[in-house]
């Protein structure tokens, strides 16, 4: 289960949407990237979405949204 919104003081159905994130590394010795580490993705990922304008996001500059689905009440993922 990825990051979850508040729901206090709300009935009825939710619902989890996935999003692309596109993002690249610049600076790898490796023509295929296999010597990035999860390390440097998680700080080439952060370093994408803290940089980018809220206009940006809405307007889907390096993301898009690429799906959802129906979360049942009560119900949560392990």
């Amino acid at each position: 289960m990825g990051y979850k919104l508040p729901t206090e003081g709300h009935k009825g159905k939710t619902y989890s949407i996935a999003f692309d994130i596109w993002f690249e590394i610049d600076g790898c010795r490796d023509p295929e990237g296999d010597t990035i580490t999860p390390q440097q993705f998680r700080e080439a990922i952060l370093h994408k979405v803290a940089s980018m304008k809220d206009w940006e996001l809405k307007a889907g500059e390096a993301v898009n949204q690429c799906g959802g689905e129906a979360v049942e009440e009560g119900c949560e993922d392990e």
